[in-house]
């Protein structure tokens, strides 16, 4: 059976198709809806670290489809959307410099921040969708840095898989989730 589900999702994958979530009915969540409170200047406090996040990756803004109802809610590309570490990081200045949500305070999420925001009882993605819609990309590049080398975190399973360590700090283009204290 494993066989079948890994040769689907293979091919699901080769021919550009993105699979629907999938959480476990009988697991209790690690990241449920009441551990936050959705702001509605972009962002959402989560109630247990008290960090603030800004719900959609760099480079996209929240579009909450003229509703009081955040499970509505989509995130919209901006262009690029995905970033290499280098332009990244100047994207955050640049969201700083602009006073994103009140705050110039912003930056990339390290990997303990992005575990701590993995939704265990999913996959594909591993993030609780109401809190951070579509977050349909599971690479996310964080403000870990190994030996000169970006490291990048993978949302794909809910195991804490960081993804692993690149060799070109600006060959690695993916999501930036932004946080601050």
């Amino acid at each position: 059976m494993n066989k079948i589900i890994v040769t689907i999702t293979m091919l699901s994958i080769m021919h550009g198709a993105i699979a629907a979530q999938q959480c476990e009915l009988d697991v209790n969540l690690t990241t449920p809806s009441s551990r936050f409170t959705v702001n509605t200047d972009g962002t959402v406090t989560d109630l247990w670290s008290q960090r603030i996040w800004k719900r959609c990756p760099l480079g996209w803004d929240i579009d909450n489809r003229g509703t009081s109802n955040h499970m509505d809610d989509v995130c919209v590309a901006g262009s690029p959307g995905t970033f290499n570490i280098t332009d990244a990081l100047a994207g955050v200045d640049t969201l700083n410099t602009g006073n994103f949500a009140g705050s110039n305070q912003w930056r990339m999420a390290n990997i303990k921040e992005l575990q701590s925001i993995t939704e265990r009882a999913c996959v594909q993605p591993a993030v609780n969708l109401t809190i951070f819609p579509d977050l349909s990309r599971n690479i996310v590049v964080s403000a870990n840095i190994n030996g000169g080398r970006p490291i990048i975190y993978s949302f794909n399973q809910g195991d804490d898989s960081f993804g692993g360590i690149v060799n070109d700090i600006n060959s690695v283009v993916g999501l930036v989730l932004l946080v601050r204290d």
